[in-house]
């Protein structure tokens, strides 16, 4: 199975996480999935592990975070996310997951982010 899993998921996946996106990450390595990722999702996903208030609630060192980050391009399918018609999420910043979604063929698409569920963006998919 090929799955993207957004950078809102992926954050809370770091090592010393204990939930379940960490169970998430863990059983994609262990299993025979394939984790799709872009050079887009990694700054995204760098982005977000140094804000303060993830620092503070991770605990995670810089030396760990670059850690962590290296682990998942290790894991991961990295593509060039395919374009995405402008407009069609409500959140443009969005379209890069989307477009590596689309890039890597991922059967699923792991999100807390309700705008994937749009309408709109669900007839696009398909």
């Amino acid at each position: 199975m090929r799955l993207v899993v957004d950078i809102n998921v992926l954050a809370r996946a770091h090592p010393k996480a204990i939930g379940p996106a960490r169970r998430l990450l863990e059983n994609i390595s262990l299993g025979s999935h394939v984790l799709i990722f872009s050079d887009e999702m990694f700054q995204e996903l760098e982005r977000v592990l140094l804000y303060p208030r993830m620092l503070r609630r991770s605990g995670l060192t810089p030396d760990e975070i670059a850690g962590f980050l290296w682990d998942v391009i290790e894991r991961a399918d990295i593509v060039r996310p395919s374009a995405v018609p402008d407009g069609l999420m409500r959140d443009p910043t969005d379209h890069h997951v989307l477009g590596a979604a689309l890039a890597g063929g991922a059967d699923i698409l792991c999100t807390n982010d309700l705008d994937f569920w749009d309408e709109r963006v669900r007839d696009f998919v398909r």
